[in-house]
C-alpha cells in the first residue's frame, strides 16, 4: 500500500525520510512522535523551509513539534492521524496512528486509478495486436509493409 500512496511521490519528498514513517505508520504502527525518524524529518524539513515551501508549497515553522510537521505532510496525502493517551509508568503518553477511514478511502483511490491505468494499457496492447494483424495481412497479399498509422 505504501507504494501506491507514495507513487505520486516526487524523490524531493522521499529525500525527507518520510518513506520510513509512512512505511510504518501504513503498517499499523503507533508512533509517540519522539522517535529518531520523525525528529529527523523535522529536522531536515526546518533546515531547508525554504526548499519545501517553493516545492511542495508547505510552510515549515521552527516553532511547531516534529508531529505537527508530520501531520502537515500526511495533510497533502489526504491522511490524517488520530491519537490516544494511556498512562504508562504514572505519565500520560500519547500514541498516533493513521486514521483508518482516511487510509480505506485512499486505498479505494489508488485501486480505482490503478484500474484505469490497466484498462489503458489493455486498449494499447489491443491497439498493437490489431496493428501487427493489419501488418501481417498487408505483408501476406501483397508483399508490402503497412503503411505506419498516423501519429496523434
Amino acid at each position: 500500500m505504501y507504494n501506491q500512496v507514495t507513487s505520486g511521490y516526487t524523490h524531493k519528498r522521499h529525500r525527507l525520510g518520510l518513506r520510513a514513517i509512512l512505511t510504518d505508520l501504513m503498517d499499523g504502527v503507533e508512533i509517540k512522535g519522539d522517535e529518531a525518524t520523525i525528529e529527523a524529518l523535522a529536522d531536515f524539513s526546518k533546515r531547508n523551509a525554504p526548499h519545501i515551501k517553493g516545492i511542495l508549497n508547505l510552510t515549515i515553522p521552527f516553532d511547531e513539534s516534529p508531529v505537527w510537521i508530520l501531520s502537515q505532510y500526511l495533510g497533502q496525502l489526504s491522511l490524517s492521524t488520530q491519537s490516544r493517551r494511556p498512562l504508562e509508568d504514572g505519565k500520560q503518553v500519547r500514541y498516533y496512528r493513521l486514521n483508518a477511514e482516511d487510509v480505506a478511502f485512499a486505498q479505494r483511490v489508488l485501486e480505482y486509478r490503478q484500474r484505469q491505468r490497466d484498462d489503458r494499457e489493455k486498449r494499447r496492447q489491443k491497439e498493437r495486436e490489431v496493428q501487427a494483424a493489419y501488418e501481417a495481412r498487408m505483408q501476406a497479399m501483397y508483399g508490402i509493409d503497412a503503411p505506419s498509422p498516423p501519429l496523434m
